[in-house]
């Protein structure tokens, strides 16, 4: 039996889909970019891997950095030295245009530990846990079946927190299917209501090709996520 929430619902194939439609997302590539690391002008510190975890940012870095420790990683004393700084978010206050010596140290040592392949099955256990199976959890809750669906709740959880599919329900009337309301309606007004709320907020307006791809595929009526599905920005295709 497979070993995340709401297996019942989306099998490990559309799992896989949606794992790899957020990767394009995140890093351009379905497959997803494990070494993947950067700091950015938006405050979040040190941005690594498959789905771009943030030092600042619900402390994600951290939970795969102690996640990876804690399973004995090949990299795992050196990143251990570092610890004390990220549990303190030491790279959010790092200018991204002359990173202190020690931040491009522990990128350096990121970057190699990424082919650790304890370090991939971290991340995404790590994102499972935290990510996957809270949005999950809410999908279940309003009754939701269709893999763009559960797409459109992953990703609003990976981007905004465990709180943020809440965020936008808030601010629109349509219902789910758990109150009585139609999937397809309520997924074209949570996107509708998601695009405004991402160009309201400078740092994440950027953005808003997340959710003109996912309004691409629902205009495409393409709720079980069949592939191929070409990703206009950044421009790739799923398989």
């Amino acid at each position: 039996m497979p070993g995340y929430v709401g297996h019942e619902v989306i099998s490990p194939a559309k799992k896989r889909v949606i794992d790899s439609i957020l990767s394009v997302f995140e890093t351009g590539k379905p497959e997803g970019d494990y070494g993947a690391c950067v700091v950015l002008p938006d405050g979040a510190g040190i941005t690594y891997g498959k789905h771009q975890s943030t030092d600042g940012y619900e402390d994600s870095l951290d939970k795969i950095v102690i996640e990876y420790i804690e399973r004995d990683g090949y990299w795992a004393d050196q990143l251990a030295f570092y610890l004390d700084k990220l549990e303190a978010d030491a790279t959010t206050r790092a200018d991204p245009n002359n990173l202190p010596p020690w931040v491009q140290d522990l990128m350096s040592v990121l970057v190699v530990a990424s082919e650790d392949p304890i370090m991939r099955a971290v991340q995404d256990d790590v994102f499972d846990a935290h990510y996957w199976n809270p949005a999950a959890e809410q999908a279940l809750e309003m009754g939701l079946e269709e893999p763009l669906s559960w797409l459109v709740c992953y990703d609003s959880t990976i981007q905004s927190g465990k709180n943020g599919i809440r965020t936008i329900r808030a601010r629109f009337p349509e219902l789910p299917p758990s109150k009585g309301g139609e999937e397809s309606a309520w997924v074209a007004a949570y996107l509708r209501e998601r695009r405004k709320y991402l160009l309201s907020i400078p740092h994440a307006a950027f953005s808003v090709y997340r959710v003109d791809a996912m309004l691409a595929m629902l205009d495409d009526h393409n709720w079980s996520l069949e592939t191929p599905i070409e990703i206009a920005k950044p421009k790739a295709t799923v398989t």
